[in-house]
């Protein structure tokens, strides 16, 4: 098996099962409670041309909410390792800091999309009469494959960053709040105050929000073009930086 294989495998069969709990048990809360509840206040709105069932407009957004916590919260990989010592042991054997590197990273997005499809099938009822298209699912993967690759490399380079545990965990529940409250995952950008969506439209969850609800429901933002090209180039910097921040780990 190669290197970097063997070090997901290691990953994930050692993941605490409690973190996925809290990956899906919040945007499901979300999802099913917020959802219905806010429906009955909310009726069907127009989003782009486009009349939308509220619950439906929120499962997208729910969808990348289980991708970003999962994703973010993989970033205890780390320190995982490094509270046990496993860091400098796993160094000493057959494998070099950038397959280190890339095992992390590949683990955390593998975290986030599992999280992510599990959310997605448990939204198939609130989904239901949608029919994306071929395209429209590939979209859809493309959104959850590029949000999984920003997350888990931001949440990789923060634990490298970052010198305590404890202030990692901090952040990162800072972080996640901030993406979550100022995207659109919960309400259109388009509704925003002026000032409000110029921040949102900078949110990589909100590129991967509309660029779902596009694959989904052909829900097209002014920028869902631009966001697409967006989403590529963030999780591909972002991907280099956690890299480069391993890399720069003293052994």
């Amino acid at each position: 098996m190669h290197p970097i294989l063997r070090l997901v495998v290691r990953d994930l069969k050692g993941m605490d099962k409690s973190l996925l709990i809290i990956q899906l048990l919040l945007p499901l809360l979300y999802l099913f409670v917020a959802g219905f509840t806010y429906s009955a206040l909310i009726p069907p709105f127009e989003v782009d041309g486009r009349i939308v069932p509220y619950t439906q407009f929120l499962a997208a957004g729910v969808i990348l909410l289980s991708i970003l916590t999962g994703s973010l919260i993989a970033g205890v990989f780390l320190w995982v390792d490094r509270r046990l010592r496993m860091y400098e042991q796993i160094l000493m054997g057959p494998f070099t800091k950038s397959q280190y590197a890339f095992s992390k990273i590949l683990s955390s997005m593998l975290a986030g999309l599992a999280g992510g499809i599990i959310v997605a099938l448990a939204a198939v009822p609130v989904l239901f009469g949608v029919t994306p298209t071929a395209f429209g699912v590939l979209l859809g993967i493309f959104a959850m494959v590029f949000g999984s690759l920003f997350f888990g490399g931001l949440g990789l380079t923060l634990s490298t960053i970052l010198k305590t545990e404890a202030s990692f965990n901090a952040m990162l529940n800072l972080l996640i709040l901030m993406f979550m409250f100022l995207s659109s995952a919960f309400y259109p950008a388009s509704a925003a105050p002026p000032a409000i969506q110029a921040v949102l439209y900078l949110n990589p969850l909100t590129h991967a929000a509309d660029v779902l609800r596009f694959g989904l429901f052909g829900l097209a933002s002014p920028f869902v073009l631009w966001e697409g090209v967006a989403l590529v180039a963030e999780g591909a910097a972002v991907f280099f930086l956690a890299v480069l921040a391993f890399r720069r780990i003293k052994v």
